[in-house]
């Protein structure tokens, strides 16, 4: 299942379980966008996508914002390089990440490879990550799922990211001569 698709389906879960008859009627009606459809994140924004993301991740989100403003005046050059990489990101990036299958052309990696993740996060769904963690063939796989953690877990619970790197990655990436 594509992450568009889980997306679309956790919107309508949601407006099913808040009872929005209305919201469940126009999704139903519009139906999931296509698998490679970019525009699809405009149509997460209209749907109030972000109460779907985990506590934490709502909060990191809400400091960042509160920073934004003395940031914009005390580091203009700064704030508009962020302006700027995040319109090229949703510009190019985005739709490439989109058009890509990586169950279909990147199963076979020939390194170590781990999954670390927050185990809430639905930005990049957790469940496509493990789907995808599924079908990779590598020397050595492993798959570190964040509790009460989303999409920012690298920041939002840093404590077990790190402790994730240093047990699971370092030892890896030492035996291999790093």
């Amino acid at each position: 299942m594509t992450m568009v698709n889980i997306h679309y389906d956790l919107l309508l879960a949601q407006a099913r379980k808040d009872g929005n008859q209305a919201t469940v009627k126009e999704l139903e009606s519009i139906g999931r966008p296509g698998p490679t459809d970019g525009g699809h994140w405009a149509f997460l924004g209209k749907y109030n996508f972000r109460s779907l993301w985990a506590p934490s991740d709502q909060e990191w989100l809400r400091h960042l914002r509160s920073q934004a403003a003395g940031l914009k005046t005390t580091e203009p050059e700064q704030f508009k390089n962020l302006e700027d990489g995040m319109e090229f990101t949703g510009e190019r990036v985005l739709p490439d990440q989109l058009a890509t299958n990586l169950p279909k052309t990147a199963c076979d990696i020939d390194t170590a490879y781990f999954l670390i993740q927050g185990q809430d996060d639905v930005i990049t769904p957790t469940q496509a990550a493990v789907d995808y963690f599924q079908c990779i063939k590598a020397p050595r796989k492993e798959s570190i799922l964040i509790p009460n953690a989303g999409h920012f877990a690298f920041m939002t619970a840093a404590d077990k990211f790190l402790a994730a790197l240093i047990s699971k990655v370092r030892p890896v990436a030492i035996a291999r001569g790093a």
